[in-house]
């Protein structure tokens, strides 16, 4: 004879049944302040290298990274990720011999707060080397080699960088800033955007040259030193408020600097013969910069030399045609 089975056993054996369901992480929406990329530093890198960046975030909102999206030309990848604290972490960008200099737009993607804003990096064929502290003072300065690409910060607040380098009479040195360029700014209290002074000075002090605004809020000089010996350059911002965001590239030596081009712009998915101006002009050629067929109408080109600092200015992507004009056109 069977036993019945009771009303009871058969609930404890549905019960047996059923399998817990894991514990998921739950996110709740993220603020406006998570999903911000405030800077990255250093800001740029020499073809070949690989450089270790610091992603500078804010109210937690980098604690939980989980890729770093590079946009621009090909070349350059990252690796490495790790998290320092819930507002810094830190990858390795590894730049291909053979990527094209100029800027690639690096965003953060991350389980809290989606994909952040992008941030600059900058691609240069020039060598690079982060600044050294203590450097706040011309008898302290870091002692380097032309050319040169510096990446630095002004932080803390009161912080001010000097490099020293050893000239010779005649030679003709430009020094450049690029921090606004590249939109260094800060988030938080009322930091706004990078604005540095630059000044170019003999060992004991002398002022040779010095800029605050020249290529919009970033300062250029270029002098003819008059001796052979030590001469100092010195960043420093004009409101004397240094922050950890303040991040800029000197770029030192008897570089290209271009700071215009024209035609300012050319045709989607054409080649068009664009000629650069700017600091030692008359060593640059007209260059053939093919006009993306894709992307926002801003494009940025550089001079394509043998030692591109990576410094770039921008032109547009037309959509119709173009023509350029013919003088004689005054009247």
């Amino acid at each position: 004879m069977r036993t019945p089975i009771s009303f009871i056993t058969l609930l404890i054996a549905a019960a047996a049944l059923v399998v817990p369901a894991p514990v998921v992480a739950q996110f709740e929406a993220p603020r406006y302040e998570q999903c911000r990329l405030d800077a990255i530093f250093p800001a740029g890198g020499q073809a070949g290298m690989t450089v270790t960046v610091e992603f500078m975030g804010f109210d937690g909102g980098l604690q939980y990274p989980t890729a770093i999206i590079i946009d621009g030309p090909p070349g350059v990848t990252a690796s490495n990720l790790q998290t320092v604290d819930p507002n810094r972490i830190t990858a390795d960008l590894t730049i291909a011999v053979d990527a094209a200099p100029g800027r690639r737009a690096v965003r953060v993607a991350n389980e809290q707060s989606g994909l952040t804003n992008f941030a600059w990096f900058v691609v240069s064929r020039l060598p690079e080397r982060v600044e050294v502290e203590p450097n706040n003072s011309p008898d302290v300065a870091e002692t380097v080699a032309l050319p040169v690409i510096v990446n630095g910060r002004i932080n803390p607040e009161i912080d001010v960088d000097c490099f020293r380098f050893a000239g010779a009479r005649d030679q003709r040195v430009s020094v450049c800033i690029q921090s606004a360029a590249i939109d260094a700014h800060g988030q938080s209290t009322d930091w706004g955007l990078v604005d540095a002074s630059l000044s170019l000075m003999t060992s004991d002090g002398g002022v040779i040259a010095e800029a605050h605004d020249v290529l919009g809020l970033d300062p250029l000089v270029e002098a003819v030193l008059p001796a052979d010996g030590a001469y100092i350059v010195q960043v420093e911002l004009r409101n004397y408020r240094g922050f950890p965001q303040a991040v800029y590239r000197c770029v030192i030596g008897e570089n290209e600097v271009p700071v215009a081009a024209f035609p300012p712009g050319g045709v989607r998915g054409t080649a068009t013969s664009i000629a650069l101006t700017g600091i030692s002009s008359s060593n640059f050629s007209p260059i053939s910069a093919t006009i993306d067929s894709q992307g926002f109408p801003m494009q940025w080109i550089t001079t394509g030399s043998a030692d591109d600092s990576g410094l770039d200015v921008p032109i547009l992507r037309l959509d119709g045609d173009q023509i350029v004009e013919q003088e004689p056109n005054n009247e």
